[in-house]
């Protein structure tokens, strides 16, 4: 019986170009390559290890890629690439520490906030003692509410301001980006040139 070792990292072309036996069988995965080889094709995994080509394709093309190596019809590719895509996981040193999609991900820090723009100062002090929360800037003529930036929570506000007619010059809706997550949740800091 002749074993054949291919390291962690696959089968480098620097090590030979070919691998020749003069006998016996081959097995991947318990699966016969002779007899199996679309068994042992699908026991294989494949990555790009050229940031030239990874860089061509989307995240979505490299899950149908991966979904065509696998046999998968197109239907289900494209359906499973769809399901994956949305998905993230976080690891911090290899150890998963959160996962969902980019919005579930988002909500889970602090850090989301409305900013309401107002023409003078007395719209502004009376929306900030109205809603008592937030930070204000006088110069600016903002302020930042906390909220996690969906639809209920900038109705309500709107609403709230609207039955004492307060009215806004501007208003805009910021969410802790994919960034923010990862550094709060792994408890690194951002860095002060971002």
């Amino acid at each position: 019986m002749t074993n054949l070792a291919i390291a962690a990292n696959g089968l480098r072309k620097s090590y030979g170009d070919k691998v020749v036996l003069d006998g016996g069988t081959v097995q991947v995965a318990g699966h016969d390559l002779v007899r199996r080889p679309d068994d042992v094709r699908g026991a294989i995994g494949v990555t790009g290890q050229y940031s030239a080509v990874d860089k061509l394709l989307t995240g979505e093309e490299n899950l149908l890629l991966m979904a065509d190596l696998k046999h998968l019809s197109r239907r289900d590719g494209k359906r499973k690439a769809a399901e994956l895509a949305d998905r993230i996981a976080l690891l911090d040193h290899g150890r998963l520490i959160a996962e969902g999609t980019a919005e579930e991900l988002k909500r889970r820090i602090p850090g989301g906030h409305i900013e309401l723009t107002f023409a003078d100062t007395h719209l502004l002090d009376t929306a900030r003692h109205l809603i008592g929360a937030g930070i204000a800037d006088p110069e600016a003529l903002t302020l930042q509410v906390p909220s996690d930036g969906g639809v209920r929570a900038i109705r309500e506000l709107l609403a709230l301001l609207d039955e004492r007619s307060i009215d806004i010059d501007d208003m805009s809706v910021h969410t802790p980006d994919l960034d923010d997550v990862f550094l709060t949740l792994t408890g690194q800091q951002k860095e002060a040139t971002r």
